[in-house]
């Protein structure tokens, strides 16, 4: 992690040294998750769930083509339940980091058509409170790669919208869970995707509107 950090820093301090120009993106979320079940013989509720996440992202661009940066990703999500006379809570928190790399390959008047790829890195932690006991659970790590188009429409000099094209994708990540008493027993997963899909393309779920700023 220490080194990933490192390298981000010097990333920035070439891109500052390059006087390229400095653009910022990101998202700040909350959202909440709950209700009743109701029946006959008694009313019974469902988890409760909290999640807040807090993503800024920064980049660099070193050319009109190139561009660098890093995004940090932060995630808390809280699980309460009621169990009989037991009070139940999960909390699950995730930070991440993802150097990344842009190209645009074509731009007409103010649209463009560029790709990203990143190798997002994610450290997570969780535990359990039943009632007054509090168990954690293993942690997990993981590393991935991913390369997604982009199309992008400039508004203004400061402004442009971007739209992920999420239809076409490649992914792969390599998580390790190791178990908290023995670090020589890992969970390893490995998983990859590449998704090509013609005929939902305007489906909203594959399609990602947002935008940044340029200084």
């Amino acid at each position: 992690m220490k080194k990933l950090f490192l390298s981000v820093l010097a990333i920035a301090a070439m891109a500052t040294t390059a006087n390229a120009q400095l653009w910022f993106g990101g998202s700040l979320g909350f959202s909440h998750d709950g209700g009743v079940i109701k029946t006959k013989e008694a009313d019974t509720d469902k988890p409760s769930v909290n999640t807040f996440s807090f993503a800024p992202m920064v980049g660099f661009e070193l050319s009109e083509k190139f561009s660098v940066g890093g995004k940090l990703d932060f995630t808390n999500e809280s699980t309460k339940q009621t169990v009989g006379d037991t009070d139940t809570k999960r909390t699950k928190t995730t930070l991440g980091i993802t150097p990344f790399a842009r190209y645009t390959f074509v731009e007409f008047n103010k649209f463009g058509l560029l790709a990203e790829a990143g190798v997002p890195v994610e450290f997570s932690s969780s535990k359990h409170d039943n009632g007054s006991q509090t168990v954690k659970d293993d942690p997990e790590t993981s590393i991935g790669l991913y390369v997604v188009p982009m199309l992008t429409y400039s508004l203004n000099d400061n402004f442009q919208l971007e739209c992920g094209l999420n239809f076409l994708s490649f992914n792969a990540k390599h998580s390790v869970i190791k178990d908290k008493d023995d670090s020589n027993n890992k969970n390893i997963t490995n998983s990859f995707d590449f998704g090509v899909n013609t005929r939902n393309v305007a489906t909203v779920g594959f399609v990602t509107i947002g935008f940044i700023y340029k200084l």
